[in-house]
């Protein structure tokens, strides 16, 4: 049964919930359409800022744009669809083609991808785990690399004097992103015009929030 409202209120949560959110037994690597939101740590606004009704990438922004276009270069499974990067926040809508099968695991390994037991679990291969934590690594890596490609006598030619105060906030012995992400998996198609439509009309709704 398709539900509008429910799919709109379960986008990007208010408060992160570090609690395990992922639909308990559900295969993740299967073919299938997926919604992520990521959510920039302490909800810094790092990729630029609204104007107008239109999301306006700084340096960050475009780094968090390019990586993910990237992914469809480095997995072969994958095709992408609607995406907006957002001040705090990046919506993600992508698909698994083709279920690609998973290296034999021992019985420990299989208890851990599934989170049956404590302690560190597996990320399964080809999965939507894969492609998020990939993807969150990238950009990290990139913005840092970034931040000490240049100095003080540079700075105003590639951050915009207003975005200076973010520079100090980032701590860049950890990653940019809370923890963990949140998922929808779309049902049918109703469902993903209707989430497409709602990533689309993301940045114009920014100032009504």
């Amino acid at each position: 049964m398709y539900c509008a409202p429910f799919v709109i209120n379960l986008m990007i949560p208010k408060k992160h919930n570090r609690q395990p959110i992922r639909l308990k037994g559900y295969d993740y690597s299967n073919k299938g359409r997926y919604f992520i939101t990521v959510v920039t740590k302490d909800r810094l606004q790092l990729f630029g800022k609204i104007e107008s009704g239109k999301m306006m990438l700084n340096a960050f922004g475009e780094i968090a744009r390019k990586e993910w276009l990237k992914t469809i270069e480095m997995r072969t499974n994958i095709s992408l669809g609607e995406y907006i990067i957002m001040p705090d926040h990046i919506h993600l809508v992508f698909h698994i083609e083709e279920k690609i099968g998973q290296p034999d695991f021992s019985q420990d390994e299989l208890e851990r991808i599934s989170g049956a037991v404590q302690g560190t679990h597996k990320i399964k291969l080809h999965s939507v785990s894969t492609v998020i934590r990939g993807y969150k690594a990238a950009v990290t890596n990139q913005i840092k690399q970034f931040i000490y490609s240049f100095d003080n006598r540079n700075i105003d030619a590639l951050i915009p004097e207003p975005d200076h105060q973010i520079l100090g906030s980032i701590d860049l012995s950890k990653s940019i992103w809370v923890r963990g992400y949140h998922d929808i998996i779309i049902p049918n198609d109703r469902a993903y015009d209707n989430i497409s439509k709602y990533v689309k009309d993301n940045p114009r709704k920014w100032d009504k929030k």
